[in-house]
């Protein structure tokens, strides 16, 4: 034996009496659970588990970011799987002991039917999320469907083999992990911060000598042109917006929510690398750390339940949170979620198919698992009317806030589709049943009436509490409607493809509102033609309030200090696979004042603004270094 080598110390006699009675305690129940004769019921106990445990956890945890609703309310459906397992393992002892052989077989298919879910689920996901608005449908990919079908056949020659007794030490080894896998994603989703009512952070709370407020509308998809025909057939709604400017020329540098919200809040793109370090970015710098940093008080009410993971804010709802107190319930998005839930499980060549069957299914579990009332679903306008019932609710309570050194933003779901509220915010459902475009732009104007509407009033319950004259005010769109343009645009060279985008949509999608009054501006609302981008809000604001500028260098110049003789990039990032993945292409827009005939050029991935080569672009028109895209 080697001295030099450490020798463990061996336990005292208290260390060894309770190692023994742990191995006395747990080896019985570990014999028994993988007794031969206990070995069908795990196999089952697997199968309920798959479906009702580990597919909701999963769903859950990897877009939990999308989903406004307390991850207890899984343990629902994990309940509702217990049950059903129980019952099933009484009916397959009293199988056994009539007829063993069918004993055998009905645990073996249940297993195989809950292995090929599961896998199903992991190696063919259905391309559906999180609802926004749009209709719950897939586009059935045949690889999905080439994949379950494999599956299927694996599952098909183990559910052989477990029938005739054999590979059961592997089918209870996978069913093991897989109790522990979900016991581990159990544990995380009941570590995870949910969602409250109400989040208020005493250390957030400032005490800044600003003369007024600043308050943040982003109006979601509306499109500056629909702003314009609102204020024209509205002659008393754009009379509350004395004192702005709109800039009509304004693009979004992004076509989705999420890419663009972070965009503005940092003034800053996409470079390539680290995406969804850059997408929450926001969360740390930017906007609300120069807020922050000047004393001011933050309010957000916002559309997403993770924007609440900041330092900064020391008031935030979700527009959700004013819906479930309008109805009395809570996890009003555990409704939509039920819906994919059970819509994941069906085969992805019968995905469509299976909706209306997952949606009745759906119907009866929430009323099972929650309570009689139904509320809206994302389809039916959830996030629409929640957020016109969260900007009365802020017109109504305003008196309540302090008049001076409050930064209050408000991200609201309008006019953003489904269009169920007519020009007066009255609900009144779906306005089409089809692809109608005449249609849809109708009933897309009279939300957009609606939406300014809301803000036209609360401005007027500005201009009583008189507060109006001292406040810096900030009404924008996050990316524009991306249906087509309007009568005044006259797209003639609008047609075709770009980047897998028609270039008509992509081009309406990044015509983006965006209207700025100033403290102490007045007279009538004016236009200003000089091409802007959402990337400039935040050097607007240090500008205009004299915050604290970000440590780092902005792609955004201050809209008032434009030089509309001088050229300026303008740079969109695109997606062409996915608007809400990190693929994303640098774009160049040729005449943002001319959006409906400007040509584009492909710059390249992500971050060539900075590092273009000359060959790749017209001369003259390189793009100049990142901290200077004027």
């Amino acid at each position: 034996m080697n001295p030099n080598r450490a020798q463990k110390p061996m336990p005292d006699g208290k260390s060894r009496a309770l190692i023994h009675r742990i191995r006395r305690s747990t080896m019985p129940m570990l014999a028994r659970l993988l007794a031969p004769g206990a070995v069908h019921h795990l196999l089952m106990l697997a199968a309920f588990v798959a479906v009702f445990a580990l597919i909701p956890l999963t769903l859950y945890m990897h877009s939990g970011e999308d989903w406004n609703f307390r991850p207890s309310l899984l343990l629902r459906i994990a309940a509702l799987g217990g049950v059903l397992w129980l019952g099933s393992a009484a009916a397959l002892r009293l199988l056994a002991a009539v007829h063993p052989s069918a004993a055998t077989m009905a645990a073996a298919a249940v297993f195989c039917i809950g292995a090929l879910l599961l896998l199903a689920h992991v190696y063919a996901p259905i391309p559906i999320g999180p609802l926004d608005g749009s209709d719950l449908t897939s586009t059935e990919p045949l690889l999905d469907s080439t994949v379950d079908a494999v599956l299927l056949v694996v599952v098909l020659v183990v559910f052989i083999a477990l029938a005739r007794g054999r590979a059961l030490g592997p089918a209870r080894a996978f069913a093991l992990l897989l109790l522990v896998v979900t016991t581990g994603y159990g544990a995380t989703a009941a570590l995870t911060r949910t969602p409250d009512v109400r989040h208020l952070n005493p250390k957030a709370q400032g005490a800044s000598k600003a003369p007024g407020n600043t308050y943040h509308f982003v109006l979601d998809a509306m499109q500056t042109d629909a702003a314009r025909e609102v204020f024209a057939r509205r002659p008393d709604i754009a009379e509350a917006f004395g004192g702005f400017t709109l800039f009509q020329n304004n693009v979004s540098n992004y076509l989705s929510t999420r890419k663009s919200a972070a965009s503005y809040f940092t003034s800053t793109l996409y470079e390539g690398n680290g995406y969804a370090r850059w997408q929450n970015s926001m969360r740390r710098r930017g906007l609300l750390e120069s807020f922050a940093a000047a004393d001011y008080t933050i309010w957000m009410y916002v559309p997403f339940a993770d924007w609440r993971d900041n330092p900064f804010a020391y008031g935030f709802w979700t527009h959700l949170d004013f819906y479930e107190r309008e109805i009395g319930l809570a996890g009003t998005e555990f409704y939509d979620f039920l819906h994919i839930w059970l819509v994941g499980l069906a085969p992805t060549p019968l995905t469509n198919e299976a909706l209306p069957l997952a949606g009745q299914l759906r119907d009866r579990l929430y009323r099972l698992l929650v309570g009689d009332t139904r509320p809206l679903s994302g389809p039916n306008g959830l996030h629409t009317y929640a957020g016109a019932l969260m900007l009365r609710h802020l017109l109504e309570n305003e008196a309540q806030r302090p008049a001076h050194g409050q930064y209050v933003q408000m991200h609201v779901g309008l006019p953003h589709g489904p269009y169920i509220l007519d020009q007066d915010c009255r609900l009144v459902g779906r306005r089409f049943e089809s692809d109608d475009m005449p249609g849809r732009l109708r009933a897309y104007l009279d939300q957009s009436e609606c939406a300014l509407g809301l803000v036209a009033d609360f401005l007027r319950r500005l201009e009583k509490l008189d507060r109006y004259d001292a406040a810096t005010i900030v009404v924008q769109s996050d990316h524009g409607l991306g249906r087509g343009f309007f009568p005044q645009q006259s797209p003639a060279e609008a047609a075709g493809e770009f980047l897998g985008m028609s270039r008509e949509r992509l081009l309406s999608r990044v015509s983006a509102l965006l209207m700025i009054k100033p403290a102490g501006t007045g007279g009538t609302l004016e236009t200003n033609e000089t091409p802007s981008q959402l990337i400039d809000l935040l050097p607007t604001l240090i500008d205009l309030l004299g915050l604290p500028a970000p440590k780092y260098p902005m792609l955004g110049t201050s809209v008032f200090a434009l030089d509309p003789s001088q050229r300026r990039d303008t740079i969109v990032g695109h997606d062409p696979e996915n608007t809400h993945g990190p693929r994303v292409f640098d774009v160049r827009i040729e005449d943002p004042s001319n959006l409906a005939d400007s040509a584009l050029s492909v710059l390249g991935p992500a971050g060539s603004w900075g590092k273009v080569r000359p060959g790749q672009v017209t001369a003259g028109h390189a793009p100049r270094g990142a901290g200077d895209l004027r």
